[in-house]
């Protein structure tokens, strides 16, 4: 018989919206203020209820207790999803610093030993790199993050005017060197 009482009550308590705003309804209605401490102020019967919802607000405290150790369990667990992707966040950066290190070893190598097809690769990846920096800048600025939004806009800008350099010195390069194999072209015509 008391088990069942108990589970009536838990249940009344589990279908009202809370223990706190039952508390705070039974403090508006007796116009009483709201600090606890001034409980003696209330009469026999005010002060029963008061802590009859205050006793079922303790009961619940472990349930609160226990949905905070889930939500805490539940927070580890996606923090190690989140540290697994960080780590292949990681890896995507050190290939894309790899792949941005071969591209400017291979225009370094094109530029200094006159062979403008080892050019392409810079201009590819860096001319992708322009055009992620521009589209992230326009997402950050839809953000309402205007000032965060003038790094990778400047830098953009920055990349965009050495990709043009770099483009018309592979342009040069390339009619230097369609000259150079038209003149031995007529060379050998000539010598023979």
């Amino acid at each position: 018989m008391r088990l069942r009482h108990y589970e009536l009550k838990q249940e009344k308590f589990f279908n009202s919206s809370s223990a706190h705003s039952e508390l705070q309804s039974i403090l508006e209605n007796t116009g009483k203020s709201p600090n606890l401490y001034e409980a003696g102020s209330f009469s026999n019967q005010e002060n029963t209820k008061l802590q009859s919802v205050l006793k079922e607000s303790m009961k619940n405290a472990t349930i609160a207790k226990k949905l905070e150790e889930w939500v805490r369990k539940k927070k580890i667990t996606e923090y190690k999803t989140s540290t697994v992707e960080m780590y292949l966040s990681g890896i995507n950066e050190i290939i894309c610093l790899v792949a941005c290190v071969i591209c400017n070893v291979l225009l370094i190598c094109g530029i200094g030993k006159d062979r403008p097809h080892l050019m392409i690769p810079w201009l590819v990846v860096y001319l992708i790199g322009t055009i992620s920096l521009y589209i992230g800048s326009i997402m950050i600025l839809l953000s309402n993050q205007f000032i965060k939004a003038l790094l990778p806009f400047c830098i953009g800008i920055l990349f965009t005017i050495l990709w043009f350099k770099v483009k018309v010195m592979f342009l040069e390069m390339k009619k230097e060197s369609y000259r150079r194999q038209r003149v031995s072209y007529t060379e050998m015509i000539t010598a023979v």
